[in-house]
Order: structure tokens, then sequence, then C-alpha cells
């Protein structure tokens, strides 16, 4: 058959398996999810909600800026603009797909940047519900995904993928001994994650509502919150404004520019 010919079939075939979800692996509906809802650029204002056992709360409002430097390098940013107590703390992450990723605290007291050590990215980010490790972009080459099973979330029908560290020191630097991710089919999108600790004991629970499609395939959770089953504590984050693909400087993403407060609002 001319070459010419098998080409396109190839395609097509792939779309159809996009499309209906048949024969894919989980690693491909995860490829498939990355494609649809990946952004080149992003900026959001967020507010974030600490909820204790008791039921108090503690209310935050802060910024995120990510950007893809390249293929292989992206970086992203977290700014807290209130309470007034940690006005000017700030996350700086510097992902690279072939090495190890860096992250740095910026506390305004110390008016230094402090690097994160590799094992304390299990730890939790400014007493919310969320790791280190939870907050900077995932290696997916360092993971397995394997399809656990179906079930509906909603009326909507869901794939569950477990997803496992494949190599010792994965394993090592993970908080989580596994993950399940519940994934709409219709539309590739997670919207609940289950957090196993390294006894494999259910950890956390987060949860990913007030779907927004923002444009083709592309979705965004406007309401995301996490559950630590272990400690009764809660953290809910709601965005308030979103900007996808405008163009952001990338000065941002520097030491210079935090610890010249040209991040403070």
């Amino acid at each position: 058959m001319n070459k010419r010919i098998i080409f396109p079939i190839i395609l097509f075939s792939i779309l159809l398996r996009c499309l209906n979800g048949e024969s894919m692996s989980g690693r491909e509906i995860i490829d498939e999810q990355d494609r649809r809802h990946g952004a080149q650029s992003e900026y959001t204002l967020q507010q974030m909600t600490l909820i204790d056992k008791n039921n108090n709360q503690e209310i935050r409002n802060m910024r995120e800026y990510s950007m893809d430097i390249s293929d292989d390098h992206s970086r992203s940013l977290i700014v807290f603009d209130t309470p007034e107590s940690i006005m000017g703390t700030a996350l700086l992450t510097w992902w690279n797909r072939n090495d190890e990723s860096d992250q740095w605290m910026y506390l305004p007291a110390q008016k230094r940047m402090q690097r994160i050590a590799k094992g304390s990215k299990k730890g939790y980010f400014m007493g919310s519900d969320f790791s280190f490790e939870d907050i900077q972009p995932e290696k997916q080459d360092n993971f397995d995904f394997e399809i656990a099973g179906e079930t509906t979330i909603s009326g909507l029908p869901c794939w569950m993928i477990e997803v496992t560290p494949n190599n010792t020191r994965t394993m090592e630097s993970s908080g989580y001994s596994r993950r399940i991710l519940y994934i709409l089919k219709e539309y590739f999108f997670t919207v609940k994650i289950e957090f196993y600790d390294k006894w494999n004991v259910l950890l956390k629970t987060q949860q990913n509502g007030l779907l927004q499609k923002i444009d083709g395939s592309r979705f965004r959770a406007n309401k995301i919150i996490m559950i630590n089953h272990q400690t009764d504590h809660k953290t809910i984050i709601e965005t308030e404004d979103r900007e996808i693909n405008q163009k952001i400087n990338e000065d941002i993403f520097t030491e210079r520019y935090i610890t010249t407060g040209r991040h403070l609002p």
C-alpha cells in the first residue's frame, strides 16, 4: 500500500481511539489529557481558605503564574497578597524534564530565597493540605499509569487510573505509595484524586469542581477542595480570574525579581 495512504489511516485510527477512549492505555489517556488541557502560559488570581477540624477558617489571596520556557523546562510562581502577615511570601518552581526540579521559598522577613530540600517536598505548603510535591509538575516517565476500573461521578463516566512510582528514587522522594485519578471520559479531565500514604492508607482526597470550558477542548476547575482525612483539615482554592496563553515576562520567574520586591501587589 502506498505510504501516502497508510499515514492518514494511522492518524485517523489514533484520533478514533482518542475520541472513543477505546483500547487506550492509562498512559495514553494521561498524554491525551495533557494535549487537550495544556497551556503555554497561565495566570490565576485565587482565594485559599484553610479550615481546621474545629471549623476555624483562615482566608488568603494569592496569584499564580506559570509558563513553558521550552519543551523540557517550565517555571511557576505563587505569591501571597493577603493577609498582611504573609504578604509577599512566594514559592518559585523551576521544572526540568531531564533533571531534578528546584523549588525556593521567599519569606519577606528573611529577605532571601530558601531552597526546598529534596526530602522536604513531602511537607505541606504554607499550612495548606497541598504538599510541595503536589504543586510542582509531574515527570510522567517516573510513574506507571494503569487503568484500575471505571465508575461514574455525578452521573458522568470516568476512568480510574492508578498512578505508582516506577523507580526507587521516585518512591523514596514521594510522600505517596499510589494515587487514583478519576478522569471524565468525555473531556479527559481529572475531577478527583485519592492520595494514599506510604502504608497504603487513604491520606487525602482532591475534588476539582465548577468546571469551565476555556476554549477548544481546554477545561479548568474553578474550585479545588483538598481534604486531609488523617488530620480533619481542609483547603479550598477558588479561582477569581484567569488568563491563558497571554504574554508573561520571563523575568517574573527569577530570584532577582522576587528579592527586589517586584512581585509585590
